[in-house]
């Protein structure tokens, strides 16, 4: 059991964890891209401080290392690793048990996956046939996007003079 005193504050002889956040925000990442973040831990109490755990509600966010003893008045930069594997918003929880007062410490984190948009023309080549002079004779090119994100096509061009683009929907 640890004491803390009336002000809220507790006897210097105990561990005490202070956090360098509450909140963690990896912006946007690419789906199979990893971007780490730093979260320092400080033992401001008087005894060493024992973090038997540091553990992720979401498999994407991932502490390391998961556990650690600091001495009195040292600290250290645990690495918060987000690795999206779905577009979009993605977050959870980074909670920290040791032997401080303040056990368990939670810390929110959050991203965002975003994937990579993947042009395939379906045909590769595009035979018109016979067209006699002054005709003309259109043909439908198909483009999917195999990727996990919007595919904006902004300019299509030809470099024969003799074909126009034009596009459809």
């Amino acid at each position: 059991a640890f004491k803390v005193l009336a002000d809220g504050s507790y006897p210097k002889s105990q561990p005490a964890m202070t956090l360098s956040t509450k909140n963690i925000d990896f912006g946007i990442t690419a789906i199979g891209q990893k971007r780490d973040r730093p979260l320092n831990i400080t033992n401001s109490g008087g005894d060493d401080l024992h973090i038997t755990s540091i553990t992720s509600s979401n498999p994407n966010f991932v502490p390391r290392p998961t556990s650690k003893t600091l001495a009195s008045g040292t600290a250290f930069n645990d690495t918060i690793r987000f690795t999206p594997t779905i577009t979009g918003p993605d977050n959870g929880f980074i909670v920290i048990t040791s032997d401080s007062w303040t056990s368990p410490d939670t810390i929110r984190v959050k991203g965002s996956g975003t994937g990579t948009p993947i042009l395939e023309v379906v045909a590769k080549k595009v035979n018109f046939g016979y067209v006699k002079t002054g005709l003309l004779k259109d043909t439908n090119i198909v483009f999917n996007n195999t990727g996990l994100d919007t595919l904006k096509i902004t300019v299509a061009n030809s470099t024969n003079s003799a074909v126009t683009i034009s596009p459809g929907i």
